[in-house]
């Protein structure tokens, strides 16, 4: 599982700056330059990808994340 962190909402009312969110696998939406965002409620949704950046931590500390969840 990849994680990011967002750095940019633009009018999103559904984005949280600086919040980190899980990003599912897309082929199909990476080509657009969008990423498949898992908010809060386990849905996924398409956002551009320079509303994020990528995470880069221990394997721990992700665990630690999800078991928040």
């Amino acid at each position: 599982m990849k994680y990011v962190v967002c750095v940019k909402t633009g009018r999103n009312i559904d984005l949280e700056p600086l919040k980190v969110y899980r990003v599912r696998r897309d082929a199909a939406a990476k080509a657009m330059g969008l990423l498949r965002v898992v908010d809060n409620s386990g849905e996924d949704y398409l956002y551009p990808m320079d509303y994020f950046q990528p995470i880069q931590a221990s394997p721990r500390l992700f665990q630690l994340v999800e078991d928040l969840r």
